[in-house]
């Protein structure tokens, strides 16, 4: 017994080394439900999971997937989901679906005048004009507000405040003196909290010395400066050109979104950056949308509209003539001037025939055609016992020797359905058995070829007679990856290490993102030592606790079993990106 618990653990342990530091989302494959809205409709917009349905009169409905009518009238309604608020502009408060009012704007107004009658000096405020008002985003939402004072002149100051759920103000942007003649004041906005960041801008324009100075970026929820992105310009009294004297290189911010945010540079060119500031992509493409789902929609002048990972990758090619937004595993786009829905493998989901359709947030979309409106919402395609939930045959029906739910099974379906290994037979995949150099050099061809998008056809340049892998190895050699020094060594077992050479070659330089600090005891004077130390870096490999010590080692001596193989083929799936088709 205590052997046989022995084994376990040393499988346990050898499971866990090879487990990546990241996993990916399962998105199965959807089926669209569609059925007819209880209103009429020309156009629809997705607020938070809530559908506002315009008709041809402009009479506005805000509804649920359900059908449900929550509002009606003709004023627009803006709701968020998390706080399960929403502002009815030009009706005059917050409030929640059910009709129950948050504040009055009237209310909000006595709030704001207190406010400003506390905190500053000077005569009492006569009269206070909301402006822009934005629905609330976690514990705050965004307005902006008109202030006059009256004593022997009318004086109108801006300010932009965030305002808690009371309607209370939590933090105030410095009053700006509006009043015609009141010279070149500082002028201060902000905009919409997103996750916790809002934007601002803070214009000093001094059109006597010609200068011209804003600063831009992202305050906290507190008002303090988390990000500063400073502009100088001298503007030319002749032709008014501007010339740059100090450029942070952005001349537009966007709102948060799943931890990146829009920015446009000088040339009107999009990228995106993270919460530190770092710019995540170049800046090449002619717009970035990144409010709606996990992934931004992209569109360039001559391409077409589509999508893409944060790091650039293409996720939904740019053939469309529109797109909306994602989530999950569904994407609004248009062609043919009709919208509909595909999934992450671009096949229609909900066809090509409706005049109008709305974001999917929260996994519904709203719709209209011909005048009525569509609510359409999503299921997960059912699984049979001998399918994956994305209709490919299971490697444990396919493969006898794999059992359901061995622990390198979901790293084996991605590398098979990814096209990427085979089996030893037809039924067989030997788990158990030890990676050959004519295997792995038929991975590494595959993988080369799925992130090059060549779609090399290896079957058409066979030669009778040759190695059974010669078209692979003739491949690698020719794009660089390897040297002739396995020449001999085709049908010989591949050791840990030769596998690091292997697979630290298979990709260009820029996929193998550092993700981990790594110290291994056993490679400084291995040879592929530079190569295990890349791979693990980008938690692609991993090695192996030492009991009793915080210790780690790779044994790069160590022969690779082509279970093992499957999980460092995921992981440079993982690499490759979303084209890679990792689940």
């Amino acid at each position: 017994m205590a052997k046989r618990l022995t084994t376990v653990l040393l499988v346990l342990t050898l499971c866990l080394a090879l487990i990546p530091a990241q996993s990916f989302a399962v998105s199965a494959p959807k089926k669209a439900v569609i059925k007819e809205a209880p209103v009429s409709g020309e156009m629809a917009f997705n607020r938070d999971g809530l559908g506002l349905i315009e008709d041809k009169a402009g009479t506005r409905y805000l509804i649920d997937e359900t059908g449900g009518i929550y509002r009606e009238g003709k004023a627009w309604m803006d709701y968020d989901a998390d706080s399960k608020t929403y502002v009815v502009d030009g009706e005059g408060y917050y409030g929640y679906p059910n009709g129950e009012t948050l504040f009055t704007m009237e209310q909000m107004k006595a709030n704001v005048k207190a406010f400003v009658e506390e905190h500053y000096p000077m005569e009492k405020v006569t009269n206070v004009e909301i402006g822009v008002t934005y629905p609330f985003s976690g514990p705050y939402a965004t307005c902006s507000f008109d202030i006059v004072i009256t004593d022997v002149e009318t004086i109108k100051y801006e300010a932009y405040a965030l305002i808690d759920k009371s309607g209370l103000v939590h933090y105030m942007t410095p009053l700006t003196d509006r009043t015609s003649g009141g010279g070149f004041p500082i002028t201060y906005t902000l905009s919409e909290n997103g996750e916790g960041l809002v934007q601002y801008t803070k214009e000093y324009p001094d059109w006597e010395g010609d200068i011209y100075k804003y600063e831009s970026g992202y305050k906290d929820l507190d008002g303090n400066d988390v990000l500063v992105f400073p502009y100088e310009s001298i503007r030319d009294p002749e032709d008014k050109s501007v010339t740059v004297i100090e450029d942070s290189g952005f001349t537009y911010f966007d709102d948060f979104h799943n931890g990146c945010a829009v920015v446009w540079n000088r040339d009107g060119r999009d990228s995106l950056i993270d919460r530190t500031g770092k710019v995540l992509l170049p800046f090449e493409h002619d717009s970035i949308y990144n409010d709606c789902g996990i992934y931004p929609v992209i569109y360039d002048e001559g391409k077409g509209w589509g999508y893409m990972d944060t790091a650039g990758v293409t996720v939904i090619p740019q053939e469309y003539e529109g797109a909306k937004g994602s989530w999950d595993n569904i994407f609004v786009v248009q062609k043919d001037r009709k919208w509909g829905v595909v999934d992450t493998d671009n096949k229609e989901v909900v066809p090509f025939e409706y005049d109008f359709m709305s974001s999917p947030d929260y996994g519904v979309v709203y719709a209209c055609k011909g005048g009525k409106a569509y609510i359409i919402t999503f299921e997960d395609v059912k699984e049979d016992d001998t399918l994956t939930p994305w209709g490919t045959k299971k490697v444990s029906a396919k493969f006898r020797d794999v059992p359901a739910g061995a622990w390198y099974e979901t790293y084996l379906q991605s590398a098979v359905d990814n096209g990427i290994v085979g089996g030893t037979s037809d039924t067989t995949y030997t788990p158990g058995g030890n990676l050959t150099h004519a295997q792995i050099m038929v991975m590494v061809a595959n993988l080369h070829s799925l992130a090059k998008g060549d779609k090399y056809d290896f079957q058409a340049h066979k030669t009778a007679g040759e190695h059974w892998a010669q078209t692979f190895r003739d491949y690698c050699k020719a794009e660089g990856i390897i040297d002739d020094r396995f020449d001999a060594k085709l049908d010989t077992k591949v050791t840990r290490a030769e596998m690091a050479y292997y697979f630290a070659h298979t990709l260009d330089d820029d996929y193998y993102l550092d993700k981990a600090e790594v110290s291994l005891s056993d490679i400084a004077t291995e040879e592929y030592g530079g190569d295990i130390l890349k791979l693990a870096k980008a938690d692609i490999v991993g090695g192996y606790e030492v009991k009793g010590t915080t210790v780690r080692e790779f044994r790069p001596s160590n022969y690779v079993t082509r279970a093992e193989a499957a999980v460092f083929v995921c992981n440079i799936l993982g690499a490759i990106g979303p084209t890679g088709g990792i689940y």
